[in-house]
């Protein structure tokens, strides 16, 4: 079983990090102006987000749908090879990587937070976190990210029969102590939880 991760750069803004509260990130507006669009009357409301909205497809940040139909592929892929839900990487990683927008995920495709430098199953180099003496991984694709990730800490997660599950082995594996005095997020598992099914209503959308 891995080691506990040292204490995670504050600049990745992943969940284990930053504890500014549950919820998806802000990132789409809603304006109202009378214009007639297509035909329609003039005084509708016209969403520029162009997110879905109906009950099966919540309306939500386009940075979130973005990164879910992404990384969808490489997901199955992970999910196929692990036995570990698609969503379930798709949730974890999204936390993490702040939806794909951190330095980490930009510049080394580290989507799941990975310590452990150039010496991780299979990075392909490091990169230094700012103002710390913390390396990060990089890999050359999210695919190679999520494969780290199953070698560092996915003992038993194939056999977690529910989110809940899930979120209580990846505590039992050290990926996240689920105590905010221990450098974890106090909130990891019901936060866990939530996204996840959050992820499971908008991937099909």
């Amino acid at each position: 079983m891995p080691k506990g991760k040292p204490g995670r750069p504050k600049e990745s803004y992943g969940r284990s990090t930053y504890r500014g509260g549950a919820g998806w990130p802000v990132g789409f507006i809603t304006v109202s102006f009378p214009l007639a669009v297509r035909g329609r009357p003039a005084g509708l409301c016209v969403r520029l987000d162009k997110r879905p909205q109906s009950n099966a497809c919540p309306e939500g940040p386009a940075n979130v749908y973005n990164f879910i139909h992404t990384n969808q592929a490489a997901a199955n892929a992970l999910s196929q090879q692990s036995g570990v839900p698609a969503n379930y990487f798709l949730e974890l990683s999204g936390w993490e990587s702040q939806w794909g927008a951190n330095r980490f995920a930009q510049q080394g495709n580290n989507f799941f937070s990975l310590h452990g430098g150039g010496g991780a199953p299979f990075a392909n180099g490091s990169m230094k976190a700012g103002g710390s003496n913390v390396y990060i991984s990089t890999f050359p694709s999210y695919f190679a990210s999520g494969l780290s990730f199953l070698a560092q800490y996915g003992s038993g997660l194939a056999n977690a029969a529910s989110p809940a599950a899930f979120a209580q082995q990846l505590i039992n594996n050290h990926f996240n102590s689920g105590n905010a005095a221990t450098g974890g997020n106090s909130n990891f598992l019901s936060n866990t939880v939530t996204g996840i099914n959050m992820v499971a209503r908008r991937a099909g959308c």
